[in-house]
């Protein structure tokens, strides 16, 4: 079968429900998603 998106990349910004479920829904058709995420906060101490 072919891949719609294939060779295509995706930058995954988002944060709420939608933005990467849409990500997602491309990724499965063939898309290479990146996913970039906010660092978490680290504990000093």
């Amino acid at each position: 079968m072919h891949a719609p998106y294939a060779g295509l990349k995706i930058v995954d910004l988002f944060a709420v429900v939608s933005g990467p479920m849409a990500a997602g829904m491309l990724a499965d058709q063939g898309a290479e998603l990146i996913k970039v995420e906010r660092p978490r906060a680290t504990s000093r101490g």
